[in-house]
């Protein structure tokens, strides 16, 4: 009943966003030109800001004279001198953490999150949660599980003292959202920072079986379900056994009654979507994937990276829509190498994607 509750109120709570969506949609270059607006001013007072005269940007033709595209290794100083406790110099806000990812090389990289990029994410999956819900209602009545970040993922300090990497996936997002999540997962999450992978898995298959009414799964790649499931299809009858105590006579029986080569959804008969990455190399996965969930529909994800949300599904028959109302996004044309502003981009052509 809980969950059926807090998920009611985060699908009224993210209309608002989705309806901000749909007008961002409608005049893409107003929606983004607030973006940066709001970027540049909250941004203004920091060394980066002074630097590059934030106060004096107008509009795009601005921006793009003032700030030319760089790279992490052009700003790797400040973001060393962050890391180290500087405040105010690349940003104006305090950095709560950092998030550390290799991108499209080796080398680890700390992206730092500030308060206002929480509120961007959450601005992004608010769309996507009611978007969700329009299409698939039945997804958003009982708990569900989520996994944004890989397992076994260390947490440290920088020397500064602030944290590399989060306690767990709920802290990507504000407050607000955290709290609802928190009432709708189906699992503890911090179970993803659990390093050793056997006690990682075993821990998430038990608390899941205990959860009669599981009825959406997002996680990042298919192959990390993959995972899931084979641990899930080796360990069954033990799993049953753990997790006893801790479910009722019925559930047990139901369980007792079920072979390890069950589909997901006859374990959780209420489990009606899963959400992940479906494009580029995770599209050879999906076969295996339908297969092991059985009857649930699966809803490709859109672009989702450390350093922010680039696009988000709305409609099952459409391609996932860029964040308009999220982050400010150029692209680079792959064609003519030509940096675009998004509300510049056309249809049939390839950009890689700045932020």
């Amino acid at each position: 009943v809980l969950a059926r509750l807090a998920n009611q109120f985060w699908i009224r709570s993210s209309y608002s966003s989705y309806i901000r969506f749909l007008r961002g949609c409608r005049n893409p270059q107003k929606a983004q030109q607030k973006v940066l607006s709001s970027i540049l001013q909250k941004n203004s007072s920091s060394e980066y800001g002074r630097r590059h005269q934030f106060y004096a940007i107008k509009d795009y033709p601005d921006f793009a004279q003032a700030l030319p595209v760089i790279d992490y290794s052009d700003i790797n100083t400040e973001i060393q001198r962050c890391a180290s406790g500087e405040s105010g110099v690349l940003v104006s806000e305090q950095i709560s953490r950092f998030e550390e990812t290799s991108g499209s090389n080796s080398h680890a990289r700390l992206i730092p999150y500030t308060a206002s990029l929480s509120q961007e994410f959450d601005r992004a999956i608010a769309t996507w949660i009611y978007s969700l819900w329009n299409e698939h209602p039945e997804a958003m009545t009982g708990r569900s599980y989520w996994s944004l970040s890989p397992a076994t993922k260390e947490v440290r300090t920088t020397v500064g003292g602030i944290p590399i990497g989060s306690s767990d996936d709920t802290e990507y997002f504000a407050f607000f959202t955290r709290w609802l999540l928190k009432h709708v997962m189906a699992i503890h999450p911090g179970l993803a920072k659990i390093r050793n992978p056997d006690e990682f898995y075993m821990k998430t298959l038990q608390q899941l079986l205990c959860r009669e009414d599981l009825s959406l799964i997002s996680i990042w790649s298919p192959t990390f379900f993959i995972r899931l499931d084979e641990r899930l299809r080796h360990l069954f009858p033990e799993l049953i056994e753990s997790v006893r105590p801790k479910i009722t006579a019925k559930r047990y029986n139901f369980l007792r009654g079920i072979t390890a080569e069950a589909t997901w959804k006859m374990i959780w008969p209420q489990l009606s979507l899963c959400s992940c990455w479906s494009h580029a190399s995770s599209a050879g996965f999906l076969p295996r994937l339908k297969e092991r969930l059985g009857d649930v529909d699966i809803q490709g994800k859109g672009l989702i990276s450390t350093e922010g949300i680039v696009s988000v599904p709305i409609r099952s028959d459409l391609d996932p829509v860029a964040a308009i109302p999220s982050h400010f996004l150029e692209g680079r044309d792959t064609q003519t190498a030509d940096i675009v502003p998004l509300q510049a981009w056309k249809i049939n052509r390839q950009y890689e994607v700045i932020l």
